[in-house]
């Protein structure tokens, strides 16, 4: 083999290392987390991890006294609840893709993506069953304190911002690059807030 066919072979071994994921059947400690999801997969379960946090921040709406957490509340379930309504119509009419413009970066990060809880890359946050609504009721059960609230909610927004990353790796869908730089932007800024309210006094 030449010089040539050695370099290519090691470059097919590479992008096969970093852009092969594992098939949306297997069930394993990553799953739905991080691994491959088709478009559809992908909104079925963006839809219901949004509904478990809406459901998680209207039942803590009950429990918190402070005004910062009750306005981050009101936005965070306002917010999830329409991109629900837009996820929800993505998968039943699909939009026309028109775009011919790509890039060869899977994640064009901003400030946000820099500043600590967040990362660049991957995250390695446990995917937890009970960011998702088969465990709702369970988890519901165990958060009463703004503390509580925000330990579940950072790696429940991180899981999200890791499902968007993977996705941009592979969509050709216009909207669901939209959306899921959208999530992106908007879960990182609230992961950074989730995170600095942890150290304030007035968080119990």
């Amino acid at each position: 083999m030449n010089v040539l066919g050695i370099v290519s072979a090691i470059f097919l071994v590479y992008i096969f290392s970093v852009t092969v994921y594992e098939p949306f059947a297997t069930m394993n400690s990553e799953y739905p987390c991080r691994v491959y999801l088709s478009d559809n997969d992908f909104l079925k379960h963006m839809i219901s991890h949004h509904q478990m946090a809406v459901d998680i921040s209207i039942q803590h709406m009950k429990n918190t006294k402070s005004d910062i957490i009750t306005k981050m509340l009101r936005e965070l379930i306002w917010t999830q609840n329409y991109e629900i309504l837009m996820m929800q119509e993505e998968l039943h009419h699909k939009t026309e893709t028109i775009s011919e413009i790509r890039t060869n970066k899977p994640f064009i990060a901003t400030i946000s993506s820099f500043v600590y809880p967040n990362v660049l890359g991957l995250t390695k946050t446990y995917c937890d069953p009970a960011f998702f609504p088969t465990h709702t009721q369970h988890v519901m059960t165990h958060i009463t304190t703004d503390a509580e609230y925000i330990h579940h909610m950072i790696p429940h927004h991180q899981v999200a911002i890791d499902m968007c990353k993977i996705l941009l790796r592979h969509t050709k869908s216009d909207f669901l690059i939209y959306l899921a730089y959208r999530m992106i932007r908007g879960q990182e800024l609230e992961t950074i807030l989730l995170s600095d309210m942890l150290n304030s006094p007035y968080i119990t």
